[in-house]
């Protein structure tokens, strides 16, 4: 304590503080707490100090991230401690979620401790949508930037110059969001990357940007299940169930995901996970139930649709962004996304060669369009909204050949797989069988709706012939007895109605009949 009279024996405020720095804070070991600082000491009093928050240009979002735990993780190590992944592009289609994904990945980074913390001079996020050629692309890079400091100029010198100077000795992480029109600017990023030791980039696009030294994220829908086995309350905590349900209860407070859960689950396996098609099918729930969501979602696109003011125009509705990714596409592509819509689930590069003459060199474009996936197991695929819309821009007539082709083309992949059936080798035609399972299915309806038309040059006999031996086997074999039986009883009421039970000839008599 200090007594009387000795107040005026005290250092001034400022001579206090003169003397904490240059004794480190620490008392002296002659003198009590509280008492003038006249020698050092090797005991600390106070704590250390906290380090300056991050710079960075992050903007709050308005709703709570959900799922991606394992995409974070990725995102966030192969940035941190990956020194040849300097350059990271989130590739997707439109409405997957990437600038979400991206800047949560960011606000992670932010906030690692300074020990941990790689970019000490920044993160900073550059959105580029309205952006439109390589200066535009600099200035925003500038803008960004300038939101916690001033940038240097350097008098009469180029913009790129400009740049290029502030960041060479920087530790930034920029992510650039919304890439997909500026390709022909890629190569500044080339340069920035050689000449910034230190800095990293994390991008978002719907296409990839034909940089050797980019590296390749492809960003897919909100964690799913197959709805064929599980439990179904474990099925309704995925995180596409989890996002629907949070924009359901601001749409409808009493919004029960128990008393919906199977059409939920529905709504979310028809958009395949992708969020925006998610909230999209949610907002209709002031004016419809799940079940009436799921069925509208099945007709097409136009469903996926809101009102919401705070949306970019680019996110109101499904068929907005479907029509900005067709956009980028050269006539060839959309020829060939078009005709590839008649595959339904995955299909090989065969197929697609035989069916719609796309070759490898088209499909591999279409893939870094983040328009067509590659399987696991070597398979390619459509998101389903996708097909939806890529469908949409065929002929009726064109339509109806890529149908009469692929039919054709699946039921003699069947009559091959028979050579299988009952030898030591069996499971190699299931496995073939079951990777296409979506298409074979496809082609057997169409051929039961071909029948029904009665004006088609397909030789139906033939080609349910060369089917319906391997569809039961397989469905047989495997214990599939509902799906089965489905396909077959609507064969049985399409064909029936065609006339063709009255008729055994056109089906090669009572064997086929009985087979059917």
């Amino acid at each position: 304590r200090i007594r009387a009279g000795e107040i005026d024996k005290l250092p001034a405020p400022h001579e206090q503080a003169q003397q904490v720095s240059k004794t480190g804070g620490q008392e002296d070991k002659k003198t009590g707490p509280g008492q003038p600082v006249l020698e050092s000491s090797s005991r600390p009093v106070l704590d250390p100090p906290t380090p300056l928050t991050l710079s960075h240009n992050l903007p709050a979002q308005r709703t709570s991230f959900i799922g991606r735990a394992a995409e974070l993780a990725d995102i966030t190590r192969l940035l941190l401690t990956e020194a040849d992944c300097r350059l990271l592009t989130l590739i997707g289609p439109g409405g997957m979620g990437k600038t979400r994904l991206a800047l949560q990945a960011a606000e992670q980074m932010v906030a690692l401790p300074a020990a941990d913390q790689p970019f000490r001079d920044g993160i900073f996020f550059v959105p580029l949508e309205s952006v439109r050629d390589d200066e535009g692309l600099l200035t925003a890079v500038i803008g960004a930037l300038t939101t916690q400091r001033s940038f240097p100029t350097q008098g009469d010198a180029a913009v790129a110059e400009q740049v290029i100077h502030f960041l060479r000795d920087k530790a930034l992480l920029l992510v650039l969001d919304n890439f997909e029109h500026l390709l022909s600017a890629a190569t500044l990023l080339s340069d920035l990357l050689l000449a910034a030791p230190q800095l990293k980039l994390l991008v978002t696009s719907r296409e990839s940007l034909g940089l050797q030294e980019a590296w390749f994220y492809p960003v897919l829908g909100l964690a799913m299940t197959d709805g064929t086995a599980g439990d179904s309350r474990k099925k309704a905590e995925n995180d596409a169930v989890r996002l629907f349900v949070q924009c359901a209860r601001r749409t409808r407070l009493d919004f029960d995901v128990e008393k919906e859960r199977e059409a939920v689950l529905r709504i979310c396996t028809l958009v395949e996970g992708m969020p925006l098609a998610i909230e999209l099918a949610a907002a209709w729930l002031n004016a419809m139930n799940c079940a009436q969501i799921a069925e509208e979602v099945t007709r097409g696109l136009d469903i996926l649709t809101t009102r919401y003011q705070n949306i970019p125009p680019r996110q109101r509705s499904m068929r907005v962004v479907m029509e900005h990714s067709w956009a980028l596409l050269t006539p060839v592509e959309r020829e060939a996304l078009a005709q590839l819509a008649i595959f339904r689930g995955p299909f090989s590069q065969e197929a697609a060669k035989r069916i719609t003459n796309a070759s490898l060199v088209i499909l591999i474009t279409l893939a870094e369009k983040a328009l067509v996936r590659m399987t696991a197991a070597g398979y390619y695929q459509l998101h389903e909204l996708t097909r939806q819309y890529a469908e949409e821009q065929l002929g009726d007539a064109v339509k109806v050949g890529l149908h009469d082709s692929h039919a054709h083309y699946y039921a003699e992949l069947l009559e091959r797989q028979r050579t299988y059936l009952f030898t030591n080798t069996v499971r190699q035609a299931w496995t073939t069988m079951g990777a296409e399972l979506d298409n074979i299915r496809h082609a057997w309806l169409w051929l039961i709706e071909a029948a029904g038309a009665g004006s088609t040059d397909l030789p139906l006999p033939t080609l349910f012939r060369q089917m319906v031996e391997m569809l039961t086997a397989y469905h047989l074999y495997h214990l599939l007895w509902l799906p089965g039986q489905a396909l077959f009883d609507q064969a049985c009421r399409g064909l029936t109605a065609a006339g063709w039970a009255d008729d055994g000839e056109q089906i090669d008599g009572e064997t086929s009949r009985r087979a059917v």
